[in-house]
């Protein structure tokens, strides 16, 4: 009979991605490694964990960067650049922008970025993916308001509430990515 690998499951939304990193170790040293996850751009993002046995926990780092690539091309040749310094993948689908890189060599480097404005940069990408969804989501309230104004369907209310907490919410990410880029000099 297989020996099944125990799984956990955890949903959830970081806005800073130091304390991502953090907290992604920290669930390594309690004997959970990441084996997948799904690339939150508007609700929080689902982490897939695999238990390890207590002699498998040595060290692990991850680091994430935030960069949308466009094509298949470009995905393999942004993650050859990392794997040749020794850092891992785990996102496998080139549409995702976050991407989760971990390392268990004690020789690779101790980060994916070598200056501060490469943070910056991610940052910035980030923000301007926040922003991207705020306008998107203020798009479809201003269709949805010309529905309301035209067919008078009373639904279309509730729909509207949704919108207008999806355009909060990504103002707030925004605003929480820029508190982290500022602190960059």
């Amino acid at each position: 009979m297989r020996d099944k690998k125990k799984t956990k499951w955890v949903m959830k939304k970081f806005t800073d991605f130091k304390a991502e990193e953090m907290w992604l170790e920290s669930m390594f040293h309690k004997g959970w490694a990441l084996s997948r996850y799904n690339s939150e751009e508007i609700d929080e993002c689902t982490y897939v964990f695999e238990a390890i046995k207590p002699d498998e926990v040595r060290s692990r780092t991850y680091r994430i960067d935030y960069r949308p690539l466009k094509g298949k091309a470009a995905f393999e040749e942004y993650n050859s650049l990392f794997e040749d310094a020794g850092w891992q993948r785990l996102a496998k689908n080139s549409r995702y922008a976050k991407h989760i890189f971990w390392t268990d060599r004690e020789d690779a480097a101790s980060d994916i970025f070598s200056e501060d404005d490469s943070y910056k940069e991610r940052e910035q990408r980030k923000m301007k993916s926040c922003l991207m969804n705020a306008l998107a989501y203020c798009i479809v309230l201003t269709f949805a308001v010309s529905i309301y104004i035209w067919l008078k369907y009373p639904a279309i209310i509730a729909g509207m509430g949704a919108v207008v907490l999806g355009i909060l919410s990504s103002l707030r990410n925004y605003v929480k990515h820029h508190r982290v880029y500022r602190t960059f000099p």
